[in-house]
């Protein structure tokens, strides 16, 4: 996703950064072959019928859930 969204420039609307290493996902999956996939992701939910706004709002709750990951309990 984080592949993706960087080819589309769209990290920050989502909050997301490029170079971080998240824990939930470990590297950042920065590959052409990601993005590509990611590419073929949106196709397939727009045949199956999803808008745009839907896929931004699974988009936000993916990256709500990296985000989230990210936080340390002491």
């Amino acid at each position: 996703m984080i592949s993706g969204l960087l080819k589309q420039n769209r990290l920050e609307e989502f909050q997301l950064e490029k170079d971080r290493n998240y824990k939930i996902i470990g590297d950042s999956l920065l590959t052409d072959e990601d993005s590509v996939a990611f590419e073929k992701l949106i196709e397939g939910l727009k045949v199956i019928g999803f808008r745009e706004t839907d896929m931004n709002q699974i988009f936000k709750i993916i990256a709500s859930i990296v985000l989230l990951g990210e936080l340390k309990f002491t």
